[in-house]
């Protein structure tokens, strides 16, 4: 009669473990990638929607004043405005759009965009161009002198 016993050698064990963490070592990288251009995607779908939102409301005199767009980076966020500047905005008509804190906006000194009434134009200094960053991802948004907005 033979006594057998079952179970794991410690090399086994051992083995097992090094090949989870090989397998975590190489996917971790791939999950990273991906979820910043997911962010850098949907932030830049984000800012382009809140921007067309402005626009649209300028250009149909909503509340009978100019529209923006404010890019708040420290806050994680958009908000759209009514009023000349940010800081002389009506709060009661805000409209926040929450975006990934791992975001960071490049390429522009321009943190509020505001669009006149009637024609949809931007009033600040154009063209305008805003990177929406993401590790080594980056897209593009920019305004241009005839108010078109692309991205």
């Amino acid at each position: 009669m033979s006594s057998y016993k079952s179970g794991f050698t410690l090399i086994e064990i051992l083995l097992a473990i090094t090949l989870i963490v090989m397998l975590m070592a190489f996917t971790f990288p791939v999950v990273l990638s991906i979820t910043q251009r997911t962010d850098v995607d949907n932030a830049n779908e984000r800012l382009y929607q809140s921007l067309i939102r402005a626009q649209q409301l300028a250009k149909n005199q909503a509340y009978n004043t100019v529209w923006g767009v404010y890019i708040d980076e420290t806050n994680s966020r958009y908000v759209i405005f009514s009023g000349d500047t940010y800081a002389s905005r009506n709060t009661a008509l805000d409209e926040s759009i929450v975006i990934s804190p791992d975001i960071t906006f490049t390429g522009s000194t321009h943190t509020e965009i505001v669009f006149e009434q009637i024609t949809g134009k931007a009033l600040n200094a154009l063209p305008i161009t805003i990177n929406v960053q993401s590790g080594a991802f980056i897209k593009n948004i920019e305004i241009n002198a005839t108010g078109l907005i692309i991205k």
